[in-house]
């Protein structure tokens, strides 16, 4: 398992994201296992991986401690269904209006009871211009609660 945890002494780990846009990336963390749920031995994993093999390899569960914060500002389509009328970036690199907040409001975990939970909480979902060219961007937040 990949553990990241907050930096010593910190209560909170950030993951920020400014014009940054790997969807895989954002669907493992948004698949992420909370601290709280994986098993006590998990350990640290290295992020440098020596073989070929390894690059290909899946990577290893996330777990992400609880009260996580990811905060995304990227390019996004103001509505659903608008065109991209920019020639940068492509509009195959830019966000659909509600792409964030299906991926992390549907992400869930089945509690100890049984019953689903959701495992993000959204803090922010905004659409702001860009200031020069008109764009416009996501400003996107969640915090990890299960």
């Amino acid at each position: 398992k990949l553990l990241l945890r907050p930096a010593e002494g910190s209560d909170i780990l950030c993951i920020f994201a400014v014009r940054f846009l790997n969807r895989r990336l954002l669907s493992y963390i948004a698949g992420s296992q909370s601290n709280h749920d994986a098993s006590a031995s998990a350990a640290p994993a290295s992020f440098a991986m020596a073989s070929k093999h390894a690059i290909h390899s899946p990577p290893p569960p996330l777990v992400l401690p609880l009260g996580t914060l990811i905060a995304i500002s990227h390019f996004c389509k103001q509505e659903e269904g608008a065109h991209w009328n920019f020639d940068h970036p492509k509009e195959s690199s830019v966000l659909n209006r509600w792409e964030l907040k299906t991926l992390f409001g549907d992400a869930v975990c089945v509690s100890s009871n049984g019953a689903k939970v959701q495992k993000w909480k959204i803090l922010k979902d905004d659409i702001v211009p860009d200031g020069d060219h008109g764009r416009t961007l996501i400003q996107f937040i969640v915090r990890k609660v299960a």
